[in-house]
């Protein structure tokens, strides 16, 4: 990637396919369609560095724990589901 001019804004670059697709999340630039690359569009890098972040910030006990949290979270959604789905069935019943 090369800065080829500086703008009102901000720096304008010229970067190649695969840089791009990396820029917008991709792994490898055959990952990204052409319609992706349309001038104009605009790419979150603020969201992809907050994500990398994250994902380097992540050791074994950290796992473990997401990996409890989420369990609770998935039982949490189990019991509600049953409930509304007792709930349509009483309702049901009622009619």
């Amino acid at each position: 990637m090369k800065i080829i001019a500086k703008t009102n804004s901000g720096y304008l670059l010229e970067a190649d396919r695969g840089e791009v697709a990396l820029m917008m999340g991709y792994r490898y630039a055959h990952e990204i369609s052409d319609s992706s690359l349309a001038i104009g569009i605009e790419m979150a890098l603020n969201k992809i560095a907050v994500t990398s972040e994250f994902v380097r910030t992540l050791d074994e006990s950290r796992i473990k724990d997401l990996k409890i949290k989420l369990g609770f979270i998935l039982a949490e959604l189990d019991a509600a589901s049953e409930v509304a789905q007792g709930m349509t069935m009483f309702e049901r019943l009622k009619e």
